[in-house]
């Protein structure tokens, strides 16, 4: 399996998710979790563009840490693509479930940057933006 990739453009929203353990992020491996489920959760995919290979994450950072992250990813895909086949182990369905994830991931940091940027990438700043989102998926089912 690849390593996971991420857009050079998003740099500056990860460093500030970060800060080197004093952000409200202490793994960079969490930030992608998170951005990646953030993105999935808005329906939102983005195309990676310029990424730097020298940051890529292996995928034992993921399963070292996140024993639920293969997971994850298999629900996402099967969940995006609706083609069982998603779930197979092969070279070709590994590729189409990372960049997947990626793009989710991609789109999640864009999202943060366009809510948090100028404001607060601190933990309140970050509970803030799950509230939003929390908050808007209540509304939508209390109308049902």
């Amino acid at each position: 399996m690849r390593r996971f990739h991420r857009a050079k453009d998003k740099q500056e929203v990860i460093d500030a998710l970060f800060a080197n353990g004093k952000g409200p992020f202490s793994q960079i491996w969490q930030i992608i979790i998170f951005s990646t489920c953030l993105g999935f959760r808005l329906g939102r995919r983005e195309p990676l563009g310029e990424c730097d290979s020298s940051v890529a994450i292996p995928p034992s950072v993921f399963l070292n840490n996140c024993p639920s992250w293969p997971g994850l990813g298999y629900l996402i895909s099967l969940v995006e693509s609706t083609d069982p086949h998603i779930l197979n182990m092969d070279d070709a369905t590994d590729e189409k479930r990372i960049i997947l994830l990626e793009e989710y991931a991609n789109a999640g940091l864009a999202k943060i940057r366009e809510e948090v940027e100028g404001k607060d990438y601190s933990l309140d700043g970050i509970i803030q933006l799950i509230n939003k989102y929390l908050d808007s998926n209540k509304s939508e089912t209390d109308s049902i």
